[in-house]
């Protein structure tokens, strides 16, 4: 899959030209503000490590997405498992959930690496906003 900085671009400036209109739409405080603060804080320089940033969010996604445990027979998703925790039967529950924990912990690792990674790249992101003189976010 291929980034998009470009497209981030673009949004960046059709916010600013929403913004710079001095509109504001009744109930629509709270979206201008945060994109007010989306804003302040964009920095071109910050967009070859947002890509990074989203390449590491797709292989979180694809590490829960391939986490399945049988089930009654079945193969299922940890997701899927959402409804037997509605169950009343309270060992229905406890039994989805041992399985379903005892799957994640297989990818306890790679998923605290990736964690790592992430924390490292998201500091450096904000250390580039610090460095424009914006305050820590």
């Amino acid at each position: 899959m291929k980034y998009r900085p470009n497209g981030w671009q673009a949004n960046q400036v059709l916010k600013q030209k929403l913004l710079d209109s001095g509109l504001s739409p009744k109930g629509f405080e709270i979206p201008l503000h945060n994109m007010q603060v989306e804003s302040e804080i964009f920095r071109n320089e910050n967009l070859p490590l947002l890509s990074e940033e989203q390449k590491m969010v797709n292989e979180y996604d694809g590490i829960i997405a391939a986490q399945t445990i049988m089930w009654k027979g079945k193969e299922l998703t940890t997701t899927q498992l959402q409804p037997i925790y509605l169950s009343l039967d309270r060992n229905e529950r406890e039994k989805a959930w041992h399985l379903e924990m005892q799957r994640k912990l297989l990818d306890r690792q790679s998923l605290n690496q990736l964690w790592v990674k992430m924390l490292e790249l998201r500091n450096r992101v904000a250390n580039k906003r610090r460095i424009c003189g914006l305050p820590r976010v």
